[in-house]
């Protein structure tokens, strides 16, 4: 049989193929190789082409394809109609790709937080924030690779002190005089919200009451816990009157001792070291540990004035005592007195030969 494009189907394939087969074992069948054009199957032509009577035609919309090979354009794959959505494909095969009017073009888009799709544009879908939501940081038109619209509007749309940007502009715990920056911060007893720092509020105790235990700042705290006294009663390192100051007036002479008129907890405060019982805070040479003097003054604030200067009631001061140069009301009569411990020797005793200095002059026995 020639191997002729002239051979009438359905042999003439048959004589291809046999022919085909033939010319790669023993160099027949008229030729060694195709040319440009010949071909077996529709797989050898290209793009737009088939394989028909050896050769690669043209597709035509009115060719019809041969009944036994299948050989054709209607051997191709057919279009199958599915959904039409928004990714450039003709889905439904109505010969037109994503139009708008197909009611469920959208609903194969990505899933993106505060954000639905609306459009769909080259073969992409387009998105738009949900109510209540802003893009803060402008990816929106990123589609899945961004983060949506990421801030959602607090209801009320109110900055408040949380690290949040709850109005969703673009600032977090800014302060905005038309708004209360603290409302949102928690309750403490006797002390309000002043200030906000770092997403963290901060207190300050009202008038009247102190936070003596530092706890203020703590949600676990008991805020401001001691109500103010009048005025500064004790020296104990607190600010008992609240007035920013610590124990003032325990020790206004500064000679280390606290005010007596003070009360105490026991333990001296840094401001009076040496202790307590200052019975004179304005004189320095007035203090606990001071050396009592004959001088009508209780310089060491014990058992009242000249304590020791006239043991003996006799109205002299012990001449072992410094005194003051007037007369005293511990020592009316005057100083001197050789032995403070017996009445009968003084400066003005009668002087007797008794191997004692009776009137403290001159030694014994003088005269």
């Amino acid at each position: 049989m020639p191997c002729s494009p002239q051979n009438p189907p359905p042999l003439r394939t048959i004589a291809w193929i046999l022919c085909g087969m033939l010319a790669l074992a023993m160099s027949g069948c008229g030729a060694n190789e195709k040319g440009a054009n010949e071909c077996f199957f529709n797989s050898e032509c290209p793009e737009g082409f088939f394989c028909d009577g050896g050769s690669c035609q043209a597709i035509d919309d009115n060719d019809d394809p041969d009944p036994d090979t299948g050989n054709g354009p209607e051997g191709e794959p057919e279009c199958v109609p599915s959904q039409e959505v928004c990714d450039g494909v003709d889905n439904d095969c109505d010969e037109a790709v994503d139009e708008d009017d197909d009611p469920g073009l959208l609903d194969a888009c990505a899933q993106i937080p505060g954000a639905s799709p609306t459009a769909c544009a080259a073969a992409a879908c387009a998105f738009a924030c949900d109510e209540g939501f802003v893009d803060i940081d402008g990816d929106l038109t990123q589609g899945p690779d961004g983060d949506g619209c990421e801030c959602q509007i607090d209801s009320p749309a109110q900055e408040v002190c949380d690290g949040r940007d709850n109005d969703c502009d673009s600032a977090i715990d800014e302060v905005d005089e038309d708004l209360d920056l603290t409302a949102g911060c928690a309750p403490r007893a006797n002390a309000e919200a002043v200030a906000c720092a770092q997403a963290v509020c901060i207190y300050a105790c009202r008038e009247g009451f102190s936070d003596d235990n530092g706890d203020l700042g703590s949600p676990q705290g008991d805020g401001c816990e001691r109500t103010c006294d009048d005025t500064e009663l004790r020296c104990d390192e607190i600010d008992d009157d609240c007035n920013g100051a610590v124990d003032e007036g325990c020790d206004d002479d500064d000679d280390g001792f606290c005010d007596a008129a003070l009360g105490n907890n026991g333990v001296p405060p840094l401001i009076c070291p040496f202790g307590f019982n200052d019975c004179d805070d304005d004189n320095a040479d007035i203090r606990p540990d001071a050396i009592e003097i004959c001088d009508d003054i209780d310089n060491n604030c014990t058992d009242g004035p000249d304590e020791g200067c006239d043991d003996d009631g006799d109205g002299f001061c012990d001449v072992a005592i410094p005194h003051a140069d007037t007369l005293l009301q511990v020592c009316p009569l005057g100083f001197d007195d050789c032995d403070d411990e017996d009445a009968d020797i003084r400066p003005d005793a009668i002087e007797i030969c008794d191997d004692i200095d009776n009137n403290c002059a001159d030694g014994l026995e003088e005269g």
